[in-house]
C-alpha cells in the first residue's frame, strides 16, 4: 500500500506545485492521474518515486516512510519501481538494447543476460531491428515502446507512468495502453499520468484522480 500524506511541494515561497495532497493507494490498484499542464502530476510521481524530497509531508510505502529511508536504501526501493518519465529518454550515445537492459545490469545480471531479456522483449514487439540502432534512429513510436521495455524489464511491481505515449502513433498508444493494463492484470500497482482524455481507461478499473493546482478536486473509484 501507499499512502501520500499532506504532500506539499514548493520549490521556492510562494509556489506551490502541490498543496496538502493526500491520498492512499492500495496494492494492485490502477490510478489515473488527470490534470491541465502544471497541475502537480509529474512531481507527484517524482516524490513518490523518492526522486524529489516534499517541503512537506510523507510518502509511505507499507510502513516504511521514503522520506526516512537513508540515502544508502533508496536504490534498493527503486528497483521495485517500474519508471517512465519523459526527462529520462534512451541514452543518446548508446545503441537502444544496452540502454534498455540498464536496469537490469546495475541490478547485477549479466550484461548477456539482460541483453538476452530485452530481445525476447523487442521480438515480441516487432522491434528486433532496432535493437542495435542509436535513439535518434527511432521513430516516435518505436521510442515509446522501447522506454516501456526498460520500464517493465525488471518486473516492477510499481509502475510509475508520465504521459507513456507521448510521441507515439494513434496504433502505438493503444498498443501501449493494452500492454500497461496486461501489467496491472497480472498484479502491478500502476500510477498513469495524462494531460489529455484518454478513452480506453474509461472502459478499465481504474480509479480517477484529478489535480487542480497543485490539489486533489475529484477521486473517483471504479
Amino acid at each position: 500500500m501507499i499512502r501520500v500524506q499532506d504532500l506539499t511541494y514548493a520549490p521556492q515561497p510562494g509556489l506551490a506545485i502541490l498543496a496538502g495532497v493526500t491520498l492512499t493507494i492500495a496494492r494492485g490498484e490502477w490510478v489515473w492521474l488527470r490534470g491541465a499542464r502544471h497541475a502537480g502530476k509529474s512531481v507527484l510521481l517524482r516524490i513518490i518515486a523518492a526522486l524529489l524530497r516534499p517541503t512537506q509531508g510523507e510518502v509511505w510505502w507499507d510502513d516504511v516512510s521514503l522520506q526516512r529511508l537513508p540515502a544508502r536504501a533508496l536504490p534498493y526501493w527503486r528497483r521495485r519501481v517500474g519508471m517512465l518519465f519523459a526527462e529520462w529518454p534512451l541514452i543518446a550515445d548508446q545503441p537502444v538494447i544496452e540502454s534498455v537492459a540498464l536496469p537490469l545490469i546495475v541490478q547485477g545480471t549479466p550484461r548477456r543476460r539482460a541483453h538476452a531479456r530485452v530481445r525476447q522483449w523487442f521480438d515480441e514487439l516487432g522491434l528486433a531491428e532496432q535493437a542495435e540502432l542509436f535513439p535518434h534512429e527511432l521513430s516516435g513510436s518505436e521510442r515509446q515502446l522501447a522506454l516501456w521495455v526498460r520500464a517493465v524489464l525488471h518486473a516492477p511491481i510499481l509502475l510509475l507512468l508520465d504521459e507513456p505515449t507521448a510521441g507515439a502513433c494513434t496504433e502505438t498508444a493503444m498498443r501501449l495502453w493494452r500492454l500497461i493494463a496486461a501489467a496491472h492484470a497480472a498484479g502491478a500497482t500502476v500510477l498513469v499520468a495524462t494531460g489529455g482524455d484518454v478513452p480506453f481507461l474509461h472502459e478499465q478499473p481504474v480509479r480517477r484522480v484529478t489535480l487542480v493546482r497543485g490539489r486533489v478536486v475529484e477521486d473517483v473509484h471504479p
